[in-house]
């Protein structure tokens, strides 16, 4: 979804055809097609746009890209053997993403530039906090929120590590 819910992103594709994102509005209209995928890697994280509803950003199996909102060439952000899942930071100028071995949660500027790591042991970037402050993530011992300084990590409940499906739900704009 847009920051303001007044659009959302959707990928269309199968075998044999390529990847494409389209955006549609909740108001009607006709749905617009954002970008055809032309690379050969296969697409790891859904497109998700930025606090500011301006980007849109995206992992595939080679590397982490962005994209304006309203079309036109994809950036290549960060070439990385990412893991799926990544989040912005609530300023948009960071994009939080995991990749490994060993599974690290790294952060990399939203421009491009030289990624971060932030802490081993984490992967699969669910979603950043509101407020900027955490990371939801699959950790060693099972979800895990991993402080955006990388130094708490705190379990949740549920989960246990068993690696049981556990699925994250946003409140109100909330996680």
């Amino acid at each position: 979804w847009s920051p303001r819910g007044d659009a959302w992103l959707y990928v269309v594709g199968g075998p044999g055809r390529p990847d494409e994102f389209w955006t549609a509005r909740t108001a009607g209209g006709e749905p617009s097609r954002l970008l055809t995928l032309t690379t050969r890697g296969l697409l790891w994280s859904n497109p998700v746009f930025s606090p500011d509803g301006h980007r849109v950003a995206w992992a595939d199996e080679t590397a982490i890209r962005t994209l304006a909102a309203a079309g036109g060439r994809p950036i290549t952000v960060q070439s990385a053997n990412t893991v799926p899942g990544l989040c912005w930071s609530p300023d948009g100028e960071w994009i939080w993403y995991s990749d490994g071995p060993p599974p690290t949660l790294r952060k990399v500027p939203s421009q491009g530039g030289q990624p971060v790591a932030v802490r081993e042991s984490v992967s699969t970037v669910f979603d950043c906090s509101p407020d900027g402050r955490w990371v939801s993530a699959r950790g060693r011992t099972g979800l895990v929120i991993v402080s955006t300084d990388g130094k708490e990590e705190r379990g949740t409940r549920g989960d246990g590590g068993s690696g049981r499906r556990v699925g994250l739900v946003r409140a109100k704009g909330r996680p």
